[in-house]
């Protein structure tokens, strides 16, 4: 099944996605999607909320990291420090 490593990083993304206020709900179902997982880890570390932060920041996050399209990355910082600065 799965290994030890493997459940460690499910606990630990499950667990940022909760501190960044994403519902229970949500941040299971994105577990379940290994891209959408990365995607919003590295959107999380890029915008520096890895401790907690208000629900509409994370939810905005979240957007970023599902919605954002790949061609326009460039904007990503710019995008994440109004977004958290807000």
């Amino acid at each position: 099944f799965w290994s030890g490593l493997r459940v460690k990083r499910i606990v630990e993304a499950l667990d940022l996605f909760l501190k960044i206020g994403l519902d229970k709900r949500t941040a299971e179902n994105t577990i379940t999607n290994n891209k959408v997982t990365s995607n919003l880890i590295a959107v999380i570390n890029k915008a520096n909320v890895t401790d907690e932060c208000e629900r509409s920041t994370g939810n905005l996050l979240y957007t970023v990291a599902t919605k954002f399209p790949t061609n326009a990355l460039v904007h990503h910082p710019k995008l994440l420090e109004n977004i958290v600065s807000s």
